[in-house]
């Protein structure tokens, strides 16, 4: 899922276009020293592209904004490592820790899970995915899905008579495969947990909201189903969406103006509202 290390690049969208350069370790962000400097409480985050910050600069991105707001007082005593990764999902965001970022010996990890990373679990599974020699086999799709990837009138009789989605799943199907992975994800997060208090870092959990999501005030695929199950298992969890909306209805404007129209990440805007929410919940919480 890493990108390429050391490499400039560009988010090359119709409506945007910002550059995106990679650290050594192929993630959007720069070297940090392994060391921890004394004093300095270090953070690290975990997502896909929304927290990798698609479709802003890498300084407009929910975990540098939410560095920055925390380093008020002028003196650096609060590091953000960036761990979001456009295309990862929970699964891979433990590897990631696991694997890459752990050196860095982080005192608070943030989980950020919105309704995809859902979708990705349904479509792809959880750890069973990892097979040995760094080799990925996901879940095996229908042998028909080569006609629903070429023919419209395959896909036409697919959803339309059989009723499936674009998973390729039945209603029933569906169900099943988002119960599945919402159980998958509720245990995944427990070990991350059990992880940190092994390894030093308290973990932390932030549902993020899309467009949709925000305009009708609940989540898709069941995810606040999955937030109220983490939070059953003492585990903390950030629910933005409610923070974000009562911010957007407090200035009277709306949530479209957070987010591109067509690429539906969130903006320079989208993203400094979801840090400014993630901060107060942290002073709450007396956090990091």
């Amino acid at each position: 899922m890493l990108r390429p290390p050391n490499t400039h690049m560009e988010y090359a969208q119709p409506e945007f276009n910002f550059p995106l350069k990679t650290n050594s370790m192929g993630i959007r962000d720069k070297d940090h020293a392994v060391i921890k400097p004394s004093g300095t409480k270090r953070i690290i985050v975990l997502g896909d592209s929304f927290t990798e910050g698609q479709g802003a600069l890498f300084k407009e991105s929910w975990p540098k904004v939410l560095e920055q707001s925390l380093n008020t007082d002028g003196e650096a005593s609060v590091e953000v490592i960036m761990g979001g990764v456009a295309g990862s999902d929970p699964f891979y965001c433990r590897r990631l820790l696991e694997e890459r970022l752990m050196q860095f010996n982080p005192d608070l990890v943030i989980l950020a899970l919105n309704s995809f990373d859902v979708t990705d679990v349904m479509a792809r599974g959880g750890e069973e995915r990892f097979l040995p020699d760094n080799k990925v086999l996901y879940k095996k799709t229908p042998a028909w899905e080569p006609l629903f990837a070429k023919s419209r009138l395959g896909r036409l009789l697919a959803m339309r008579v059989f009723a499936c989605d674009w998973l390729l799943l039945s209603p029933r199907e569906h169900m099943r495969a988002n119960e599945e992975a919402r159980k998958n994800i509720a245990e995944l997060v427990k070990e991350m947990e059990r992880s940190g208090g092994k390894n030093g870092f308290q973990l932390v959990v932030a549902l993020q909201p899309h467009l949709q999501e925000l305009k009708t005030g609940r989540y898709n695929q069941g995810l606040n189903s999955l937030g109220q199950q983490i939070t059953g298992e003492k585990i903390p969890v950030c629910d933005v969406l409610p923070c974000m909306k009562k911010h957007l209805d407090a200035a009277g404007t709306s949530p479209e103006s957070l987010y591109w129209e067509k690429d539906f990440h969130p903006n320079a805007k989208g993203y400094a509202l979801f840090a400014d929410c993630i901060r107060d919940w942290l002073f709450f919480q007396s956090l990091p």
